[in-house]
């Protein structure tokens, strides 16, 4: 029907099926993101008050102790020094819902902010997942980032290491959306990230691994393309710069640190006190590929609380066998490995994703190496930044495999690891040293 002119009637303008499409496509992704982002977020705060009560806040080598005096608006140089960005991010959010404190206490709205963190990550990690799976299969996902043991026990609590965790989820994610739409203003985001990632904790800065990888696979020898690679790498010194130069010569009492002044000193204080053997090494592995996903069993083993340091498991497999549902949960986890990785895929499955899987090996390689050397024992405590890296590897060949019943053994890997994982915070049983 037209009108005098001949022009069609605005009202029967209608918009086309796929524009449609991706407005529906766009809003459910939205809607499962926030739904994720509430759910984690309750999740999270709950569990803090589980672990407080029990005195379990303390495992893995967590300060928890220096970051609750944020509670109170109070803050030592050592915290300032190396993890700006937490303390930062701390003392706004007491400033701005000091009135909660009233009726909730400040330690309670304390926790509230590391839990949005962590729930902020689980978010993140969900659209790093939609890029190469279903969106089934990417919700599945991240249910299983989520309810991973180091993101949901440091999400719990008050650390540091929750903030560098989420910021290196959110740096993933946008980097996958980016490479597929590059746009100014999302390169800019990236780039903005980064910076308040190697703030927060200067290691961050191995994350421009994967956008190096990806870009030398892609272009080869054109150098121009590396234009953009070259200036966001720059991030990383200058935010180097600003920790060296800027906050620790601004700080009377950092001579008091006992590791040492710069990080180079840092380093080799710790470097210097380890032991490098077979068993260092298996146990370093263990907590890094497996404790750091699935917990082992509801009991930390290695606790002296007379020292302050709540404790680590058994660094044994053992321990899956302990109960019905931890060895379940294992036998999840490995089904799903051989069904990504042993099972043949098609060829049409997630091309795109070639050149990122290098760049995702190299950062989760180069964390790895860099935290057995720096600190083994307690490599738990810095695993949740390369969580989602490693779940990536999985699922990318994941969602081309054949196996006929993978969605149902994605679900049922999900729903044991969370059920696993809940035992473990919300009933973990602490063994002192003295009664081992």
């Amino acid at each position: 029907m037209s009108n005098a002119a001949g022009a069609p009637e605005p009202s029967l303008i209608l918009p086309s099926d796929s524009g449609t499409r991706r407005l529906l496509a766009s809003r459910r992704s939205g809607l499962t993101t926030a739904a994720i982002l509430i759910a984690a977020f309750a999740l999270y705060w709950t569990s803090s008050f589980s672990l407080e009560q029990r005195h379990a806040t303390a495992f893995f080598g967590a300060d928890t102790g220096q970051y609750t005096q944020l509670a109170a608006g109070e803050f030592n140089d050592r915290l300032l020094r190396l993890h700006p960005v937490t303390v930062a991010l701390a003392l706004v959010w007491m400033k701005l819902f000091s009135p909660l404190t009233a009726w909730l206490g400040p330690l309670a709205v304390l926790k509230a902010m590391f839990a949005l963190i962590g729930a902020i990550g689980a978010a993140a990690a969900f659209s790093a997942f939609s890029v190469f799976t279903p969106r089934r299969e990417a919700l599945l996902w991240g249910v299983i980032y989520a309810s991973s043991t180091a993101v949901w026990y440091f999400s719990s609590i008050e650390e540091s290491k929750i903030v560098s965790t989420t910021l290196a989820a959110i740096y993933v994610a946008i980097y996958l959306h980016l490479r597929s739409n590059w746009s100014r203003s999302r390169a800019a985001a990236l780039t903005v990230v980064f910076f308040a990632a190697c703030l927060n904790e200067i290691t961050a800065a191995f994350l421009a691994a994967i956008p190096a990888l990806d870009l030398i696979l892609k272009h080869r020898l054109q150098l121009r393309a590396y234009t953009w690679l070259a200036l966001h790498a720059l991030v990383a010194p200058a935010a180097l710069l600003v920790l060296e130069f800027g906050i620790r010569r601004s700080l009377a009492a950092i001579a008091a640190i006992p590791e040492g002044n710069t990080f180079v000193e840092i380093f080799f204080y710790y470097f210097s006190r380890n032991v490098y053997d077979l068993k260092t090494l298996s146990d370093f592995l263990h907590r890094w590929f497996l404790f750091n996903i699935a917990a082992p069993e509801p009991a930390i083993r290695h606790a002296n609380m007379n020292i302050g340091y709540g404790g680590d498991f058994d660094a044994t497999l053992l321990g899956y066998f302990s109960s019905p549902l931890s060895a379940a949960t294992l036998l999840s986890l490995a089904a799903v490995f051989v069904a990504a990785l042993c099972c043949r895929s098609r060829a049409s499955g997630a091309p795109q994703a070639k050149g990122i899987m290098p760049g995702l090996a190299a950062y989760a390689a180069v964390r790895m190496i860099f935290f057995f050397l720096f600190l083994p024992g307690e490599c738990l405590l810095y695993s949740p930044s390369v969580t989602l890296a490693h779940l990536l590897f999985l699922a990318i060949p994941f969602a081309a495999s054949q196996f006929r019943y993978k969605t149902f053994a994605l679900a049922a890997c999900a729903l044991l690891l969370f059920a696993n994982n809940a035992v473990f915070i919300f009933a973990a049983q602490i063994v002192p040293l003295a009664a081992q």
